[in-house]
C-alpha cells in the first residue's frame, strides 16, 4: 500500500514521513477524531507478507502497551487497514540523542540526566517482563520533558527464547547503525557480547547497550568501533574502550567505573539491574565531585604545587600562594565529604524482612551487604556487592537469624536451625561454630573471639572464631537477658542490652562490658541495638535513629542525641532497629512499613465472593465453629500494638473485644462462639492466657501466665482442650495443651530441640496438625492427640514458615496449608486412620494475600488481600553520614 500525504489509515489522517528504521517507516499523522499530531509506524508493503517480521512487528505492539512511563513512548492505537499493519504513537518533539551526538559530547549533567531517565525506562520494562535487546542513539528521543525511549520491534518477553540467525554471513558487511535483516537481532555498536555469541539476552544485556550509549554520550565516541561488524564483534568480545578519562579529562573516575561494569563481558559481573545503574548516576549527579576527584583536579594539584615552588622567591607572594592552594583544597575535600544518599530495593520476587530476625548488615569495609529477604524458597541471607550491585542468595541460610560481620568483612556471622554458624562470603562451606537454640544477636572481635547470645533468657557467651564450646562472659540475673552485643574498635569492650523480659519497660538498658569480664557499666536507659561510627553511637529513641557523641576509651555518652532518620522498623522484644554502619562512614536503615489489608471472601481459585468488614492492619483470622463470626488481630493507633476485633457476620459489623494493646495477641473461639481464649503478651516476653466474653465485657478468667512469650492455636470442638505454643529458653517454640475439665495448667505435648509451633486439631479431635523446622525448615506435620500414635510429615517442599496460614477444612477431609508462594491442599483419605494423599496448590493467587483460613462453608476461604499498591520499603543508604549533622 503506497503511504503518502492525505492517506488515510482509519481516522488518522498522514501528513508527511518523518523517516524510516529496520522495522517499518513512520508517518507523521492527524487524529481526525481528537485533533491532535500522532506518529504513525507503518510495516512496508514488500514485509507484509513475511512471517517473522510481522511477528516482531505484533511484538513491539504488544511490548509496548504493556509500558505506561514517561520516559517511554506512549502506544495509542494498532491498527490493520488493506493488508498494511501500523501503530499509533504519541508524537515526539525533539531530536534523537543520535543527531544530537553528531554534534559532539554531552555535558556530565545532561549525559547523567538522559542516562538516568533512561536507566528509569528500562527499569519499567524489566520489571514487566520486556528487554528491549536494541537500544541505541537512535532509538533514544530528547524532548523537553525529558528523554523518550523508543523502538521496541526487537523487544522479546524476558520467558522466551531468541531466535539467531545467519550471524556469519553478514560480519564482513560495512558497519551500519541499522540493525540487519537475516542477522543477529540489534545493533553491532551496542550489542552485548552474549548477543553476538547467538545466547539469550536478558535485561543485562540492555544494561550492556545502556553503558556503551553512557560511554558515547561522555565522550562523543562510540565504545566500539571498526571497519566491519566482524571487527566490531571482535571489539565487543575483547577489548575494553579507552577509559572515559582519558577523552573526557574532567569526567568523575566514578563514572567511568559505572560504565566499565555495564560493559563487563560477562553479565554476572554487570550491574543486575537498571535500577541499581540509575542510583549509581543518582549518586554522581547529586554528589557532583564527591564521587570522585576528576583527573583535571588532580593535575591542577600538580600544576599549583610546582607554581607554588616557582613563586617561593618572594615570600608574601608564596604565602598568598599556600593561602590560595589551602583553600582550594580544603574546598574540595569539603565537595569529597558531602553525604550522599541512595535506596536499595529488595532483589527481583523477595522482600525485605523486618527487624524482628535482625537488620541489615554492613561490612566494616563498607563494600558489602548481607541482609535476609524472603523469596518463594524462603527467608534466607543475602549478599550485595555495593559497588557493582550484584546480589545473591546465600544457599542453606533458610530461617536465618541477626547477621554480624568478622572485622576484616571477609565472613558473616549467622544464627539458624538452633546453631551458630559462619560463612566465607568468598565461596566455601558453612561451618557450625557452637549450640545457639534462640539466638540474640552476636559480635566479632579482631582477636577471633565471638560473643553471642545463645538463647532468649540468657547471659552473653563467648567463643573462638575456630568453633569450641562456649563460655559464659556475664552473668545475667535470673529470668533476665543479655542481647544484642557490639564490639568497640578496641576489640575489648563491647556494648550490650540487658533486660528483664516480665518488665513493662518499653526497651532494655545499655551496658558496657568487657572480654576481661569487668562489672558491666550502665551507659544508657531504654536504649535498642547499637552501632558506633564517626565517633558516635546510634541508637533508637522514641521510633527515630539518633547519633550521641560517644567516649569509646571512657565508655560514656556525651553531648545530646541528634535526630537522623525517624520511624525505623524496630521490634521491641528483641530491642531491635533496623540500622547498621560501618567504620568508614556508610549508614543504612529502613523505616517501618505496615501493609493495609481487605479481609475479602474468595473461592478456591481466588474468585473474590464479598469484602468483610474494612481496611486495616489485620493477622491470624479465625471463624467461630458456627462461621457467624469473625476475629482478627487489629492494630490500634501503633501499627506494632493489636487487639482482638469481631466481627457479625450477618451484619458485617465489627467491634473490640479485647484492650490488651499487645505486640502479639492470639486467639480461639470456643465452641458455642460465645467465649474467647486469649494469649497476649501483657510486658517484655510475659504472656498470660484467659478467658473472655466475645464482646468484651464482663470479667477475665486468668488460665495461665508464662515467663515466655505464649501464642494460642486452637480450641478443641468437645471445649475440654487448648493448644498453643510457648517460647521456652532451651527448646524453643513448644507446643502445649490445657486441659480445662482438668487441671488447667499448661502441659508441654510436643518438646524438642527444633521449633514446634501453630497447633491446629482436626474436627474430630484424633489429630493434631503443626509446624516444625527439625528438617532444618518448616514443614507441616500431623500426630495423634492424646497418643500414642503415628506422626506423618504431610509437606515436602516447605510447609510454610512463622505466621503463615495452617487449616483444616470444616469436615476435615482437607489440610490447607503455605509453602513457598502458593496454598497448598492435602486430601485426607481416611480421617479415622489418618490416610493423606499428595499435597496440590490450588489456582488461588498469593502475591497480594497476606493470610488465609476456612470458613464452616466447604470451598471459600477468608483471605486478608492487600488493600491498594504495595507501599515501597527500601534499605535506605547514607554515605559519609556524619556530614548530616553539621546541617
Amino acid at each position: 500500500m503506497a503511504v503518502t500525504s492525505g492517506t488515510k489509515f482509519g481516522p488518522y489522517e498522514i501528513q508527511s514521513s518523518l523517516g524510516a528504521g529496520g522495522m517499518g517507516e513512520v508517518y507523521r499523522a492527524r487524529d481526525t477524531r481528537l485533533d491532535r499530531t500522532v506518529a504513525i509506524k507503518v510495516l512496508p508493503d514488500q514485509f507484509s507478507q513475511n512471517p517473522d517480521l510481522k511477528q516482531r512487528f505484533e511484538r513491539e505492539a504488544r511490548a509496548i502497551s504493556s509500558l505506561n512511563h514517561p520516559h517511554i513512548c506512549t502506544l495509542y492505537d494498532v491498527g490493520h487497514q488493506d493488508g498494511t499493519d501500523y501503530l499509533v504513537m504519541e508524537y515526539l518533539e525533539g531530536e534523537s540523542l543520535a543527531a544530537r551526538l553528531a554534534r559532539g559530547a554531552l555535558p556530565l549533567r545532561e549525559t547523567l540526566r538522559i542516562g538516568m531517565e533512561v536507566a528509569d525506562a528500562l527499569e519499567k520494562a524489566h520489571r514487566g517482563g520486556i528487554v528491549h535487546r536494541d537500544l541505541k542513539p537512535g532509538n533514544i528521543m530528547l524532548t523537553k520533558s525529558g528523554a523518550k525511549l523508543l523502538d521496541f520491534g526487537l523487544a522479546k518477553s524476558a520467558h522466551t527464547p531468541v531466535s539467531v540467525t545467519a550471524f556469519s554471513d553478514a560480519v564482513t558487511s560495512p558497519v551500519s547503525p541499522a540493525t540487519v535483516q537475516g542477522t543477529v537481532l540489534g545493533t553491532f555498536q551496542y550489542m552485548s557480547p552474549e548477543q553476538i555469541a547467538g545466547q539469550d539476552a536478558d535485561a543485562r544485556s540492555d544494561i550492556f547497550a545502556l553503558g556503551a550509549v553512557l560511554y558515547e554520550m561522555a565522550t562523543g565516541r562510540r565504545a566500539f568501533e571498526g571497519k566491519s561488524q566482524l571487527s566490531v564483534a571482535s571489539a565487543i568480545l575483547e577489548k575494553d574502550p579507552n577509559p572515559i578519562s582519558a577523552i573526557q579529562p574532567s569526567a568523575p573516575p566514578v563514572l567511568d567505573h559505572v560504565v566499565r561494569t555495564c560493559l563487563a563481558k560477562d553479565p554476572e559481573e554487570r550491574f543486575q539491574t537498571a535500577h541499581d545503574v540509575k542510583l549509581q548516576l543518582k549518586w554522581i549527579t547529586d554528589a557532583s565531585s564527591t564521587a570522585g576527584v576528576p583527573a583535571a583536579v588532580r593535575t591542577r594539584r600538580l600544576a599549583s604545587k610546582r607554581l607554588l615552588a616557582a613563586a617561593a622567591v618572594a615570600g608574601w607572594v608564596a604565602a598568598m600562594s599556600v593561602a590560595v592552594l589551602a583553600l582550594l583544597l580544603s574546598s574540595e575535600i569539603r565537595q569529597a565529604q558531602r553525604p550522599v544518599a541512595a535506596e536499595i530495593n529488595p532483589p527481583a520476587g523477595a522482600d525485605f524482612t523486618d527487624a524482628v530476625v535482625g537488620p541489615a548488615a554492613i561490612s566494616p569495609d563498607g563494600r558489602k551487604l548481607a541482609f535476609i529477604a524472603g523469596d518463594p524458597k524462603g527467608a534466607r541471607l543475602w549478599m550485595r556487592d555495593m559497588a557493582t550491585g550484584r546480589t545473591e542468595a546465600l544457599e542453606g541460610t533458610e530461617e536465618a537469624l541477626f547477621p554480624f560481620w568478622s572485622p576484616d568483612s571477609r565472613t558473616l556471622g549467622f544464627f539458624s536451625s538452633g546453631k551458630l554458624r559462619k560463612v566465607s562470603v568468598g565461596g566455601g562451606p558453612m561451618q557450625i561454630l557452637c549450640d545457639a537454640p534462640e539466638g540474640r544477636g552476636g559480635s566479632w572481635s579482631a582477636n577471633g573471639t565471638i560473643i553471642f547470645t545463645p538463647n532468649i533468657t540468657e547471659s552473653l557467651y563467648r567463643v573462638s572464631e575456630g568453633a569450641g564450646t562456649p563460655e559464659k562472659l556475664t552473668q545475667a540475673k535470673p529470668g533476665w537477658t543479655h542481647r544484642n552485643p557490639y564490639f568497640l574498635p578496641d576489640g575489648e569492650h563491647f556494648l550490650f542490652i540487658a533486660r528483664e523480659p516480665a518488665s513493662t519497660a518499653t526497651a532494655g538498658s545499655l551496658y558496657a562490658g568487657s572480654l576481661r569480664g569487668e562489672e558491666p557499666k550502665l551507659v544508657l536507659e531504654r536504649a535498642s541495638n547499637v552501632q558506633y561510627s564517626g565517633g558516635y553511637l546510634l541508637y533508637l529513641k522514641d521510633a527515630n535513629l539518633v547519633a550521641q557523641p560517644f567516649d569509646a576509651s571512657g565508655l560514656k555518652l556525651t553531648g545530646n542525641p541528634i535526630p537522623i532518620a525517624e520511624k525505623l522498623d524496630y521490634w521491641n522484644a528483641r530491642d531491635a532497629a533496623y540500622f547498621s554502619a560501618s567504620s568508614n562512614g556508610v549508614l543504612l536503615y529502613r523505616k517501618s512499613v505496615q501493609t493495609p489489608t481487605q479481609p475479602t471472601w474468595v473461592d478456591r481459585d481466588g474468585r473474590e465472593m464479598g469484602k468483610v468488614g474494612d481496611t486495616g492492619i489485620h493477622f491470624d483470622p479465625r471463624f467461630s465453629l458456627d462461621g457467624s463470626k469473625l476475629a482478627l488481630a487489629r492494630a490500634g493507633k501503633d501499627s506494632l500494638r493489636f487487639d482482638v476485633w469481631i466481627t457479625d457476620l450477618q451484619h458485617n459489623a465489627s467491634s473490640r473485644a479485647t484492650f490488651a494493646d499487645s505486640p502479639q495477641v492470639s486467639y480461639a473461639f470456643s465452641p458455642d462462639g460465645n467465649t474467647l481464649a486469649v494469649s497476649a503478651n501483657v510486658g517484655g516476653a510475659r504472656g498470660e492466657l484467659w478467658t473472655q466474653s466475645v464482646s468484651g465485657s464482663g470479667a477475665q478468667e486468668t488460665i495461665a501466665n508464662t515467663p515466655n512469650w505464649m501464642t494460642l492455636g486452637d480450641w478443641s470442638r468437645d471445649g475440654r482442650y487448648l493448644f498453643g505454643d510457648v517460647q521456652e529458653n532451651k527448646t524453643r517454640e513448644d507446643i502445649f495443651f490445657v486441659d480445662l475439665k482438668g487441671d488447667r495448667k499448661l502441659t508441654k505435648f510436643l518438646q524438642g530441640p527444633a521449633s514446634e509451633m501453630a497447633p491446629r486439631l482436626s474436627p474430630n479431635g484424633k489429630w493434631l496438625a503443626y509446624k516444625s523446622d527439625e528438617s532444618g525448615r518448616y514443614e507441616v506435620y500431623v500426630t495423634a492427640f492424646p497418643g500414642p500414635g503415628g506422626k506423618w510429615q504431610v509437606s515436602s517442599g516447605g510447609g510454610g514458615g512463622p505466621g503463615s496460614g495452617l487449616s483444616w477444612s470444616s469436615d476435615g477431609k482437607e489440610l490447607y496449608f503455605s509453602s513457598a508462594d502458593k496454598i497448598m491442599a492435602a486430601p485426607i483419605q481416611n480421617t479415622e486412620s489418618f490416610q493423606f494423599g499428595t499435597p496440590q496448590p490450588l489456582p488461588m493467587p498469593t502475591a497480594d494475600l497476606f493470610g488465609f483460613t476456612t470458613g464452616s462453608t466447604p470451598g471459600r476461604f477468608l483471605v486478608l488481600r492487600r488493600a491498594g499498591p504495595p507501599e515501597p520499603s527500601p534499605i535506605h543508604v547514607v554515605l559519609n553520614w556524619t556530614e548530616t549533622l553539621k546541617k
